[in-house]
């Protein structure tokens, strides 16, 4: 059975950095905003790009949720990290922390990442369970969240 226990502590934190992010002050520093909406852009595109994989080539039943599905996604976003939809919800706590720079949300963020990262770890458990073999072989050629890694193993010469 697939196991969530650490996205039902990361979510709330995460709306929880979000509405402190949006009530405590801002520092005006316009280049760190900027930097913060393009963590945003960068958030959506890894979002999306995840949810077409899992649209395309994810093989879900009728009448189930998108995300699961009944084949390995390995191609698309997916042949570059194994989790882009959590690397998103990254993304736009950096944003948020960006924008507004204040020590509660950088707590937040903290926390955010480190209850995201740790479900991925379950993620890779539960997939490995229902992949087997196939899915640690990905596990080894794709990294978990590092999209700068997994970009320069992709763009690598294979010889």
């Amino acid at each position: 059975m697939h196991s969530n226990k650490y996205i039902f502590i990361a979510i709330p934190i995460f709306f929880l950095e979000i509405l402190t992010s949006q009530l405590v002050e801002d520092l005006e520093i316009y280049l760190l905003k900027i930097a913060g909406l393009c963590c945003f852009a960068f958030a959506v595109f890894l979002w999306l790009t995840a949810l077409h994989s899992f649209l395309k080539f994810g093989g879900k039943k009728k009448n189930k949720i998108y995300y699961f599905t009944e084949n390995l996604i390995t191609r698309g976003i997916f042949s570059v990290i194994r989790h882009p939809q959590y690397l998103a919800f990254m993304f736009i706590g950096l944003g948020f922390l960006l924008i507004n720079l204040h020590y509660l949300v950088t707590i937040l963020f903290v926390c955010n990442v480190i209850f995201f990262y740790l479900q991925t770890l379950e993620e890779d458990k539960f997939l490995s369970e229902k992949f087997g073999n196939e899915y640690k072989l990905y596990k080894k050629a794709v990294p978990s969240i590092n999209i700068v890694k997994g970009i320069f193993r992709k763009s690598a010469p294979k010889y």
